[in-house]
């Protein structure tokens, strides 16, 4: 699945929606097995599963473990980076094969990682050399750092693997006045990494963003439920 991804500054978005891969496909005869596409989110909603799946779920968490021969829960999603949300709890998964039965349990966790950390790239397109501060924080800090870019050159700070709603600021130490430049920066499936560009008369914070739908299932002409 492609994702269009788009740049947004001060929180203006000109993308199209795309739609999450979590679906079902109905191949060859009626004995055949129905089967899921994997969902590629890294946060994956409960009410967006079939019942069936909704099912494992509800009993990996009311008895701590669900097993069975075929856990249709480690079909439709990434097990090792996907994480799950069930009444505003996110949960990581846990699937565990043995003895051709493959066993899945729900661990309660505090926040949501990426598999990577998020960047922030931060480009000198000014004419001179600029010392530049940027910080990244949310009631604790993530980044405060100062840098030093000649013109034309770019760097990359590591933000962090949290999902969440951040404040990004940028201000340089050479011209351009004191002003800080703020701007709310969330980590999700939808964003990608954030950008910091030192022009001639200005700082712009923006970062990349797709408007992207949650995950389906296809089941026009299976047996299970939407």
């Amino acid at each position: 699945m492609n994702r269009r991804e788009v740049l947004v500054t001060m929180g203006i978005s000109l993308s199209t929606p795309l739609v999450g891969c979590l679906q079902t496909s109905n191949i060859g005869s009626e004995n055949e097995e129905q089967g899921y596409e994997e969902c590629y989110f890294i946060e994956i909603q409960y009410e967006w599963f079939p019942q069936d799946i909704k099912d494992e779920v509800d009993i990996a968490l009311e008895e701590g473990s669900y097993e069975t021969d075929t856990l249709l829960f480690a079909e439709a999603v990434d097990v090792e980076e996907s994480h799950l949300v069930v009444n505003d709890t996110p949960y990581k998964p846990v699937v565990e094969t043995t003895n051709e039965t493959q066993a899945l349990e729900l661990h309660e966790v505090d926040v949501i990682r990426t598999p990577d950390p998020r960047i922030i790239r931060v480009r000198n397109d000014g004419d001179r050399k600029h010392e530049v501060h940027v910080e990244l924080t949310n009631g604790e800090s993530f980044v405060d750092e100062t840098i030093t870019l000649e013109s034309g050159e770019e760097t990359e700070l590591e933000a962090t693997d949290r999902f969440g709603t951040y404040n990004l600021s940028a201000r340089t130490l050479t011209g351009h006045g004191t002003e800080e430049h703020g701007y709310r920066y969330s980590i999700s499936d939808s964003t990608r990494h954030a950008y910091v560009t030192v022009a001639e008369e200005e700082v712009r914070v923006s970062h990349t963003e797709s408007d992207l739908e949650p995950c389906s299932w296809d089941v026009t002409g299976s047996d299970f439920p939407n």
